[in-house]
């Protein structure tokens, strides 16, 4: 893609070609641009949508457990088969629901704080580890 040899040479921020055009340094304006969640003007109520839906999922398994309780027990006790198999899918749904939820949140949390640990990959690889067949012809240098 760009390298930074190869961007030196197209002259610096703010400079002006021969043509009088402005010649931006691609390659700084690249690697100085750190973006993080409170840059972005959409991440508040994007937060507070999901956290909606998440709190209404949860009081919907709630609900799923209870009234799907409430049909396992009295179809198994008045002996009406349909009910109760009804019921033990609504219990067994809502217990599904909750842990789907619950797990959901850990599992974007994990990634989240994988991702803001990375670190961009140096240019000389080690001799023990050699590149992937997919980097291998990628790299300018």
């Amino acid at each position: 893609m760009f390298d930074r040899a190869s961007m030196n040479g197209a002259g610096s921020a703010g400079s002006t070609g021969d043509s009088g055009t402005a010649v931006i340094d691609l390659w700084s304006l690249m690697t100085a641009q750190r973006i993080g969640p409170a840059d972005s003007p959409a991440t508040a109520p994007l937060r507070d949508l999901l956290n909606g839906i998440a709190a209404y999922a949860a009081i919907a398994a709630v609900a799923a457990v209870l009234v799907g309780g409430i049909c396992w027990a009295l179809g198994d006790r008045l002996g009406l088969d349909g009910a109760s198999t009804t019921g033990r899918r609504g219990v067994f749904g809502g217990c599904m629901l909750a842990f789907l939820i619950g797990m959901l949140t850990l599992v974007v949390n994990v990634f989240i704080i994988t991702g803001g640990t990375t670190q961009p990959r140096p240019d000389n690889v080690p001799e023990g580890r050699p590149e992937p067949p997919a980097v291998q012809g990628g790299r300018n240098g």
